[in-house]
């Protein structure tokens, strides 16, 4: 294998804590490029084995041929009798699920009663009381359960906490509006990911990527903003403050119809969502605050819009173009420890311009937009998450993605199709009135390994 895939083991980053043995559950995109090649740069980390149903031929795709030194588990009743079977010292420590999303939670309450710690792919499953059910029992087993919401790590996402947590004249002062866009070019609906087709409860692109801007949104709301004295954080869900109001409008941009029969456990719908519009309303913040979040899977223009933020002092930050990450590992085969991995062009840099109210011309009166400044670009670093992983499960650090984080954006998608279905703006508590009270079942389930694909 290339270097991209195998580096040279590192070793703990804390020479009396053993490395952590680490299963990936799935061998798709997902694996490839957004967990093994961290894993494997991460001190304290060991890639132990990978769980991947058998291929139809002995093809390149398959794990034991990129990966011949590692176990290769075809089943998890293999994963079971394998950690029945071994020694404490050589047992898994770390599961990472990246099978589709209706099996997330089950792979995750399977480890976790296997004694591993846990983490899940986003979304953290297709159900917030599912989520629910996962972190009370990662409680009761005192074990590290997280999200993987990398995007948290984007460079244009870290550049944006950087500019709101300035404090110069060309900051961006109250904020009252927030755009956060996510826009492709996939005309065709891609025969090699048919598991994401299926009208399902998790499919979707309000799940796939609307997760990752709904996270976002969510952090900055609890960790960044101002929020009003008068506000009772106590009565926030798992202390994650939610938006007061959502609405929300789903497309299908391709025409994708799926059969009535095929519905999605109430959605609605007829047709697997490739765009949304999502409008949150935090009437708790001060000042009130706005967030639409949109994306879309026919989009030509390039560079994609990302990110518009706008505050009351007449300040808004625009930028365009979007973390190079994926990219880079996708397309140029870089490796996450490459020199300028992470860096996005100069071409994506965001800029804030500022309102000035100019003089009368004639009858007309001369406003205009002036460039006031250029952000200096954050460098993306998902390397971090894994990093992060490891000092939580030894006791160091508390989780950059804690799983009530993970749940509260399940809650949120949840009211947001809840508008679309019923076509009104939803009050808060409306949707935690009608929350699906889906229960995961007793003991260990046997799981069908689907690999995570994105498109």
């Amino acid at each position: 294998m290339a270097d991209y895939f195998s580096p040279s083991r590192p070793q703990s980053s804390d020479p009396t804590e053993r490395p952590l043995k680490t299963l990936v559950l799935g061998y798709g995109y997902s694996a490839k490029i957004f967990h093994i090649p961290f894993i494997i740069r991460t001190p304290g980390l060991v890639l132990h084995s990978i769980a991947q149903r058998p291929t139809a031929d002995n093809s390149a795709t398959d794990a034991a041929i990129d990966y011949p030194s590692l176990t290769i588990f075809r089943s998890w009743e293999q994963v079971k009798k394998y950690q029945a079977a071994a020694a404490p010292e050589n047992k898994i420590d770390l599961l990472v699920v990246t099978v589709c999303n209706k099996d997330h939670a089950k792979c995750a309450r399977n480890g976790l009663l296997l004694g591993m710690h846990i983490v899940v792919e986003k979304p953290f499953s297709v159900a917030s009381a599912e989520a629910d059910e996962l972190i009370e029992l990662a409680k009761r087993q005192n074990r590290v359960l997280s999200v993987y919401h990398n995007r948290r790590l984007d460079s244009d996402y870290l550049t944006l906490k950087g500019i709101l947590s300035q404090d110069s004249p060309t900051s961006i002062r109250e904020v009252t509006y927030i755009c956060s866009t996510y826009n492709r070019w996939v005309p065709n609906a891609l025969p090699t990911k048919a598991w994401k087709q299926p009208c399902t409860l998790g499919n979707g692109i309000l799940y796939d990527l609307g997760s990752h801007l709904i996270d976002q949104v969510l952090d900055l709301v609890n960790h960044d903003l101002t929020v009003s004295p008068t506000f009772n954080r106590s009565s926030a869900y798992g202390g994650m403050i939610l938006p007061s109001r959502v609405m929300a409008l789903l497309h299908d941009e391709r025409g994708v119809f799926i059969p009535q029969s095929m519905d999605r456990a109430g959605w609605g719908s007829t047709w697997v969502d490739d765009g949304f519009d999502v409008f949150l309303y935090f009437d708790m913040l001060v000042p009130r605050l706005i967030c639409h979040l949109s994306a879309s899977s026919m989009s030509a223009r390039l560079p994609h819009e990302r990110w518009r933020v706008r505050g009351k002092n007449g300040k808004e930050w625009y930028k365009v173009g979007r973390d190079q990450q994926e990219d880079q590992m996708r397309y140029e085969m870089c490796a996450p420890d490459t020199p300028g991995f992470g860096e996005e062009p100069e071409t994506h840099v965001g800029v804030t311009y500022k309102f000035v109210v100019g003089g009368l011309e004639g009858s007309k009166r001369q406003d205009r937009g002036v460039l006031e400044e250029k952000s200096q670009n954050e460098h993306g670093k998902y390397h971090l998450y894994y990093s992060n992983i490891v000092a939580a499960v030894a006791g160091r650090e508390e989780l950059l993605v804690k799983p009530e984080e993970g749940a509260a954006v399940l809650r949120v998608i949840e009211a947001a199709a809840q508008s679309w279905r019923e076509g009104r703006l939803l009050e808060v508590p409306d949707f935690e009135k009608e929350r699906a009270e889906l229960k995961l079942a007793e003991g260990i389930e046997g799981v069908e390994l689907t690999e995570t694909e994105e498109e």
